[in-house]
């Protein structure tokens, strides 16, 4: 449990394996977290704070429970203590970034940061559970499916594995955990998705001012647990002020939004078609609290944005009209742009373009990503390479879509391929071998990047980026090596 020091879009160093840099180098971009006097965390991940809410709004007392970094376990942990719960993204190194990372950069002996910082908590833990002979351990959060084979879970000492959302499961198992009532829930438990009125506003604060306006988004990619947990599900707008008022009363002003897609917030069009009314209605309410300095999006659809431009425009002027000492380097978004072959949508994320086709995606995408420019956004665009399936046509595709993408201000993220499935052996991390193929295309990735950090290279999360061993020439320039070797 960490802050990352220069905001939200730098919290990826720890998806670095670990002889990329040291860990002394690490600690200076993911500090620890500031506790109150009684040791509990003052900020912490969106992920325990809704666990947090869950367990408050099904009966527990505040003081039966409490969110403490892992330097402060011991002190809250003893004779009383029933479970000791951990929210995980990554705890196997299996996430897209992560093992992308360790594709470009690791070796056979190195693991990343996300695996090791895992692994030493759950051997801290392991060590209570065998002093205090009462306490279970559970795990969720975004990451547990990584976990999802009766080797770790008897590994990390883990009794219960939660994937999925907990909101159903959470009040009945901790209950009854508490209780000291004989297990009668299996080891690990698929949880479905839970319905809105179930999703509680937090409590405290959480890390980067995160507050939660919706969750998935309906559009069905076949790589992407957001995109699979069904339709989109908006919070009501009192519920997320409560959210926001958690946050402001643990001194955070700058409020940003976590939603798959802010631009469809309450729509209900079955064709992904915004609502501008319901959208910028939100942000109004949210600007009207007092104290409130600024409110921001996580996160964009190309398809939305394309859908209406406009929506784009009006809620930009609205957010630099009300937010408090704002500058402009605070526009920075993140958007899927995936792939430029269309027959690549067309098989694993048809939902995506909607209400386009996918042989409209390359056009869209510039589009979208023009009016990004136009209204003063910066991006970071993920996109995916390894699709099985994945032909050299689809890759050239791609490659001409990055060149049409040339003077925009975007930062494109390439990311391998990932099964959701931690058990399958194609979830193990992809050999070298697979960059071979993907040379050109990795090639033209890195020379776009370079262009735009060059360009841009005055605003402060690209002065941040260029430190990075992402932006090392001295690590970048096997790809035009190998791309000579290939060609």
């Amino acid at each position: 449990m960490s802050q990352s020091k220069h905001g939200l879009y730098s919290s990826y160093m720890v998806c670095f394996p670990t002889n990329v840099m040291a860990e002394s180098e690490l600690k200076k971009y993911c500090q620890p977290l500031k506790c109150y006097p009684d040791g509990k965390a003052r900020r912490a991940p969106l992920s325990l704070r809704v666990m947090e809410a869950v367990l408050h709004y099904s009966g527990f007392e505040k003081n039966e429970y409490a969110t403490v970094p892992r330097y402060n376990l011991k002190k809250f942990v003893g004779e009383e203590t029933k479970v000791i719960a951990v929210s995980t993204m990554d705890p196997e190194g299996l996430g897209p970034l992560t093992q992308t990372l360790q594709l470009f950069y690791g070796d056979e002996n190195t693991e990343p940061y996300t695996q090791t910082a895992f692994n030493r908590l759950m051997t801290e833990i392991k060590t209570l559970k065998e002093k205090y002979k009462q306490i279970k351990v559970v795990v969720g959060g975004p990451g547990a499916w990584q976990l999802s084979s009766h080797e770790l879970l008897e590994k990390h000492g883990i009794d219960h594995l939660i994937i999925g959302e907990v909101e159903r499961i959470a009040p009945k198992l901790f209950g009854s955990l508490a209780a000291e009532e004989k297990a009668s829930f299996p080891k690990i438990i698929v949880s479905e998705p839970a319905d809105v009125d179930m999703i509680p506003p937090i409590l405290d604060a959480a890390i980067n001012g995160l507050v939660e306006v919706s969750r998935g988004c309906g559009r069905g990619c076949s790589w992407c647990f957001s995109s699979t947990s069904g339709r989109m599900r908006c919070l009501p707008v009192e519920k997320i002020k409560k959210s926001v008022k958690a946050n402001l009363k643990g001194k955070t002003a700058e409020i940003t939004l976590q939603s798959d897609d802010i631009l469809l917030y309450e729509s209900n069009s079955k064709r992904f078609i915004p609502d501008p009314d319901a959208v910028l209605s939100l942000i109004k309410e949210l600007y009207s609290m007092d104290k409130v300095g600024s409110v921001l999006p996580i996160h964009f659809s190309i398809a939305s944005i394309a859908a209406d431009p406009n929506l784009l425009s009006k809620l930009t002027a609205l957010i630099k009209e009300k937010s408090v000492n704002l500058n402009s380097e605070k526009f920075v978004v993140q958007i899927g742009i995936e792939t430029g072959s269309p027959q690549i949508i067309e098989r694993y994320m048809r939902g995506k373009t909607l209400p386009f086709s996918p042989y409209e995606w390359p056009k869209i995408v510039k589009e979208a990503l023009k009016t990004l420019d136009e209204e003063g956004w910066f991006c970071y665009g993920t996109l995916i390479f390894g699709f099985p399936e994945e032909d050299e046509g689809d890759i050239n595709q791609t490659i001409k879509l990055i060149r049409n993408l040339k003077g925009l201000k975007a930062i494109i993220v390439p990311l391998i391929f990932t099964f959701l499935n931690a058990e399958s052996e194609k979830a193990k991390s992809p050999k070298k071998e697979t960059l071979w193929k993907y040379l050109p295309l990795l090639y033209e990735i890195q020379r776009h990047n370079e262009k735009t950090a060059s360009h841009y290279g005055n605003l402060g999360h690209i002065k941040f980026l260029k430190k990075t061993p992402l932006m090392e020439r001295r690590k970048l320039n096997f790809l035009r090596r190998h791309v000579c070797m290939a060609n």
